[in-house]
């Protein structure tokens, strides 16, 4: 029997939902199109074909890369006067794409020929023709690219080239090879300056690499009063990355979210698989919350040049010393300072006797601690490489073998507590970490009480439609397939359950009967693999504090 509507799964996004249960109410979120009554009907995912993903669809892809988009044209060469025909498909990782494409055709000098939008329909595809050679379209031959961008909250881009020809054939355009910068024209007097008024700061590890290298670009949004500088934004928005080559030819493009700390990376492949395949100097320029032509000369995007060539710059010259037996140099031997020496020596003096007093090397008998065992290891402990707030006296019992403190507070993680599974904390603290992590992520955090977690130990909700339940295993075991099937029978409402094995992973049949049951949409598996990875990338300096 049909529920009632006010029951359903969500009331502005009815075409990504589906109702698992109704009581209680369970609802998962898809990335493909579904007839509303599937987020109205309880269990009607499990027989109505209207529920379910179209054949071909590309689950497992979004769930490794995120969001993508594929591009078709009819053909790849066209002669003047043809009409293309492009489709193609948006796909993204969390529901159904919401915005309108951003088309743009670029010319192989990196000049904008043609700009406009166009729909996506509910179930991301889209269509749409382009007649060649009329006063407002491409009238010129010459080698093309499209390049259709996806501006919503999880969007994409796709590029596809293509070439228009009088007589329908290949053209081959002539290039030029670009000149490698030496010390007198390196990269750094290439204009990649950002001015104070840009929201965005970009940076490379090094400005030269070589062919084959893979190029991380890292970056940081900047805000004042949670708006972005210069363009006055508000977080959460898009990050778009445009790519051009030395000639300001467009080459790629991508759309990207910053993180909780306002930071992204994205790694860029070099060589002949890739869209930087040629040797020559690359401008990025980042935009925050949206693309627009006229800033791209403007103070409001972010900048950043490298060099890619077939091999890096070699090392600076260096300066071969002149020997003493140039005519030119006559070596000579300046009269000897004594009243600085014996200051010198007399201040050597004071500091030697200074710190063999605090190590205890000396004392009024005639049995030196230096020659106590138990009082050398105090000193051991106590030289201050280790110290420790109350130090156990002489003569007290030996602090031999006990483990130093760790310089960390245990409201802060480090790297050296990711390497070594959060070794020096209890399963109390991995689950107000767990908690703080979410908090970082947005979301309002509960930890629950430890008698009546019920299996649940952490419960992180986002807006209406959004509520996760975790499970925080801290053993050195694999954690196996009841305990998973526990956790998600304690679920209830929730819309995603996660169980997290900090120190392990899961047992084969655990995973196996995850994706066997149809709950790989909303139970997911963290091993301690993925848990420190995602501790990692909400880390700020190298800490992540627990709140």
């Amino acid at each position: 029997m049909e529920a009632d509507g006010a029951l359903a799964c969500s009331l502005t996004h009815m075409n990504e939902y589906i109702m698992k249960s109704a009581s209680p109410k369970i609802c998962e979120r898809v990335n493909y199109w579904v007839h509303y009554e599937c987020g109205r009907v309880p269990g009607m995912y499990l027989t109505d074909a209207r529920c379910q993903p179209p054949a071909g669809f590309p689950l497992e892809r979004l769930a490794t890369s995120g969001s993508f988009m594929e591009i078709s044209l009819d053909k790849s060469i066209y002669k003047m006067g043809d009409t293309m025909v492009v489709s193609g498909n948006a796909y993204t990782s969390v529901g159904l794409p919401e915005k309108n494409l951003g088309i743009k055709i670029i010319d192989s000098d990196g000049h904008k020929i043609l700009e406009y939008k166009n729909t996506v329909n509910k179930a991301g595809h889209f269509g749409f023709n382009i007649l060649t050679g009329t006063s407002i379209s491409i009238t010129k031959e010459g080698n093309y690219e499209l390049v259709i961008v996806d501006y919503g909250k999880f969007g994409s881009t796709g590029i596809k080239k293509f070439t228009v020809s009088n007589d329908g054939l290949p053209i081959q355009i002539p290039t030029t090879q670009p000149i490698p910068p030496t010390s007198q024209n390196s990269m750094s007097s290439m204009s990649s300056h950002t001015s104070p008024d840009s929201p965005i700061i970009l940076h490379t590890e090094k400005k030269e690499y070589a062919m084959g290298e893979s190029i991380t670009l890292n970056g940081i949004v900047k805000f004042v009063n949670n708006k972005a500088v210069g363009v006055g934004l508000p977080r959460d928005l898009n990050v778009a990355i445009e790519v051009y080559d030395s000639k300001n030819s467009f080459i790629e493009s991508h759309v990207l979210k910053a993180k909780n700390d306002d930071t992204f990376v994205l790694t860029l492949d070099t060589g002949d698989s890739s869209q930087i395949s040629k040797k020559d100097q690359y401008h990025f320029v980042a935009y925050y919350g949206l693309v627009n032509s006229k800033l791209l000369n403007s103070d409001y995007v972010g900048r950043h040049d490298v060099y890619v060539g077939e091999n890096v710059l070699s090392s600076p010259a260096t300066i071969s010393p002149v020997p003493l037996t140039s005519p030119n140099l006559t070596p000579t031997n300046p009269p000897m300072d004594w009243t600085s020496i014996a200051g010198l020596l007399i201040v050597v003096g004071f500091v030697v006797i200074i710190v063999v007093k605090k190590r205890g090397l000396l004392g009024n008998s005639t049995s030196s601690k230096f020659y106590n065992n138990v009082s050398t290891q105090q000193h051991v402990v106590n030289d201050g490489r280790h110290s420790t707030p109350n130090s156990t006296p002489s003569g007290s019992e030996s602090t031999q073998g006990k483990t130093p403190r760790s310089p960390r507070s245990r409201n802060e993680i480090d790297e050296k507590d990711l390497r070594n599974y959060f070794s020096r904390f209890s399963w109390e603290d991995m689950e107000n970490i767990t908690g703080s992590l979410f908090r970082k992520k947005g979301y309002k955090v509960e930890v629950t009480r430890k008698t009546k977690d019920q299996g649940i130990d952490v419960k992180a909700k986002r807006g209406d439609d959004e509520l996760i339940f975790i499970q925080v295993k801290f053993w050195k075991g694999a954690i196996g397939i009841k305990d998973v099937q526990a956790t998600l029978g304690a679920s209830g409402n929730a819309t995603k359950v996660i169980v997290i094995s900090v120190k392990h992973t899961f047992t084969k049949d655990a995973m196996n009967w995850v994706t066997g049951s149809g709950n790989q949409y909303r139970l997911k598996l963290w091993d301690g693999e993925r848990f420190t990875s995602e501790i990692r990338n909400n880390m700020k300096n190298g800490i992540f504090k627990i709140s």
